[in-house]
């Protein structure tokens, strides 16, 4: 089966509600990626097969990244794509962090994403503004979207590193998950022995 035929398959089985033509540009987009290996709306384009004009390519690219629909169905790819990575491990390993969007630190990403032979697949992620960067609420809320999207008998070990705090940890805990944190500087810890 060559590679178009099973990034078709894999795109039916994420995408089940999409549309299908929005389905057929994803699929193509997805493919230039892959064949150019480049991220941006005109390597997008330009990489998309077909025998019609780079800029009309370009456009249909930029079409497709911008297209309200493709915004709302993210979190149904989200969860599709959860079940086929991890339906089979009952207790996999995810890291949670933040990250820069963009260099002058006025975007964040808050990204979850499956520890898997050396590599980490994204499974869930949030952009936020710099006011809404490692909010309680928002750390709330990223939580409760993750923890639908999982399958029920699901219960991951978080991974995290110093910059989460104790209310970040306690909301882990009422998961019922567990977690494995760096500390650095002052942070201390304890085990529950010790209160």
């Amino acid at each position: 089966m060559n590679v178009s035929r099973i990034l078709a398959s894999f795109i039916r089985n994420v995408t089940p509600i999409s549309h299908k033509v929005r389905r057929e540009s994803l699929r193509s987009a997805v493919q230039s990626c892959i064949e150019n290996q480049t991220l941006t709306v005109t390597g997008i384009g330009r990489g998309i097969a077909g025998k019609t004009k780079e800029k009309h390519r370009i456009k249909r690219a930029d079409r497709l990244l911008s297209n309200r629909w493709m915004q709302i169905e993210r979190p149904l790819v989200y969860a599709a794509l959860i079940r086929l990575l991890i339906s089979h491990l009952p207790r996999p390993v995810i890291h949670v962090d933040w990250s820069d969007l963009d260099a002058s630190r006025g975007n964040y990403l808050l990204r979850a994403s499956l520890a898997f032979k050396g590599r980490a697949l994204t499974l869930y992620e949030q952009v936020y503004p710099l006011n809404r960067k490692e909010k309680p609420e928002e750390h709330q809320r990223f939580i409760e979207l993750f923890k639908d999207m999982l399958p029920a008998h699901c219960k991951p070990i978080i991974v995290t590193d110093s910059g989460f705090k104790v209310p970040w940890f306690q909301l882990i805990q009422q998961q019922g998950w567990d977690f494995v944190a760096r500390i650095r500087g002052n942070s201390k810890c304890h085990t529950t022995e010790h209160g």
